[in-house]
């Protein structure tokens, strides 16, 4: 006949083989491969809304709205100004990362600057098709 101390030794046993074993399954199975389903670091809206530069072409007379924090670069024109649609410029803050100045003059020119849409939505607006790279532009 088993003691009671034998019992309990015998359970113990039992209960450390027990997790064991699903220690070894788990680490066996590993994570998920990066970028499956099963591991969703960031959203792929995420991804195109933040992560991703989106080349865009706004047809002439045509506008954009820009959230705060909508990142671009004009491409295109380079002879003929963007024109800010806004009743008073002094609200909306675009900054031009490249010179380090906000854009305070009612048309937006600098060919290849890297500017932010800083606190307050802006309205773009384009007199002539214009190109742009965007990153946060929601569609």
């Amino acid at each position: 006949m088993m003691s009671r101390r034998g019992v309990g030794i015998a359970m113990l046993v039992c209960v450390v083989l027990i997790l064991a074993t699903l220690i070894l399954r788990v680490a066996v199975a590993g994570p998920p491969s990066p970028g499956s389903k099963e591991d969703p670091l960031v959203t792929k809206t995420y991804v195109d809304w933040h992560a991703v530069w989106r080349e865009m072409k706004v047809e002439a007379g045509g506008f954009l709205k820009l959230e705060s924090g909508v990142e671009f670069v004009l491409l295109e024109p380079s002879e003929h100004p963007l024109h800010l649609r806004e009743a008073n410029l002094g609200d909306t803050t675009i900054l031009d990362l490249t010179s380090g100045e906000p854009l305070t003059e009612p048309e937006l020119a600098p060919l290849h600057h890297y500017m932010v849409a800083s606190r307050h939505e802006a309205r773009l607006t384009v007199d002539e098709e214009a190109h742009f790279y965007f990153r946060g532009l929601k569609l």
